[in-house]
């Protein structure tokens, strides 16, 4: 990328917000300095996020606005510069990357429904990110019957999402929102990417499935660049109280209780997300659809988890450890 530094100090540019004339290519939906808007990806209650090509580089990324409450707030401000330090440091194939930290000069937005999706002023930051193409987990679920994914898929998408997640703990830092829609996975992926996945296979241990078809795929972890405070989902491991943010099925009892959370608070939240690729649906389901936070609260605090049908009893037994109530009985690591 081409912005540096990571992290701009200098005063912005008073520069009109709305566009006073169109340029650049007409197959866009405008430009924000100098990113080429490309189409919209998603949005949630943080922001939206557009595909955007650096035209510089011609590199793809994913753009995300933030949050107005957060974005006019100096306070918040200065915590997610301090977050985005943490995370712009974490490069592994399976996350994808914190890139900068972007503070926006100038806008040019000829496409109305995206200028009313943005709401930028010059002034502003916005978050760039690696672009993960591909599917979420959850959609990518859906296309097997009932949304049961056979055993060796299953197998390699949780390894894949175990690698990335042991990386970022080793650097102290927790996700706290592990869940299928921050799980993206690539299918035909061309032969060099399939070999940087199967190498990173071969350095962790032999693989259990078949590495035909598990080749083919490969998972990436959304979310990391995002601060605590835009999503409370990810933060340096340390000796201070969690809260209890995250997304209910796959929250772990010592996130509802706004206990501690290290590495098997994701460990847990990734045994749930493994629960539903066998069995079409999380741990305790059922009572998650009730919308009743003390009833969901207590089923995740004193419930075990029903045993998976397709799994044998070593195997359910290994996925129950990953769902213990307590941390210290989950596993040391998540792979």
């Amino acid at each position: 990328m081409n912005d540096t530094p990571i992290l701009p100090d200098e005063d912005p540019v008073s520069m009109p917000s709305m566009p006073t004339m169109r340029g650049g290519d007409p197959a866009t939906l405008g430009r924000i300095d100098h990113y080429d808007l490309l189409r919209k990806l998603g949005g949630g209650g943080f922001g939206v996020v557009y595909l955007a090509r650096d035209s510089v580089s011609g590199v793809e990324v994913a753009l995300k606005t933030l949050h107005p409450l957060l974005k006019h707030n100096a306070e918040e401000m200065d915590l997610l510069r301090e977050k985005f330090r943490l995370v712009h440091g974490l490069t592994h194939p399976n996350i994808a990357k914190a890139l900068v930290l972007h503070l926006v000069r100038e806008i040019n937005v000829w496409d109305e429904a995206a200028r009313r999706e943005l709401k930028l002023s010059p002034g502003d930051s916005v978050m760039v990110m690696d672009y993960a193409p591909g599917v979420t987990l959850s959609k990518w679920r859906r296309q097997f019957p009932d949304g049961v994914v056979p055993l060796d898929l299953a197998l390699e998408v949780g390894r894949q999402v175990a690698a990335a997640l042991d990386y970022a703990h080793s650097e102290r830092i927790v996700h706290r929102d592990v869940k299928p829609g921050n799980i993206m996975v690539e299918t035909g992926m061309p032969p060099s990417a399939a070999s940087q996945v199967s190498g990173l296979m071969s350095q962790e241990g032999p693989a259990t499935c078949d590495m035909g078809r598990a080749t083919r795929i490969r998972v990436r972890i959304l979310d990391f660049g995002l601060a605590a405070e835009i999503r409370s989902s990810m933060s340096r491991v340390s000796t201070e109280s969690g809260d209890t943010s995250g997304t209910r099925p796959y929250m772990a009892p010592e996130q509802w209780l706004g206990r501690k959370q290290d590495g098997r608070t994701d460990q847990y939240a990734l045994a749930c997300v493994f629960y539903e690729l066998l069995s079409g649906a999380p741990p305790f389901a059922g009572v998650f659809e009730t919308g009743d936070p003390a009833i969901m609260m207590a089923t995740v605090e004193s419930r075990e988890p029903d045993s998976v049908e397709s799994l044998d009893s070593p195997r359910n037994a290994a996925l129950l450890k990953g769902l213990a109530k307590k941390p210290d009985d989950r596993f040391e690591s998540c792979g």
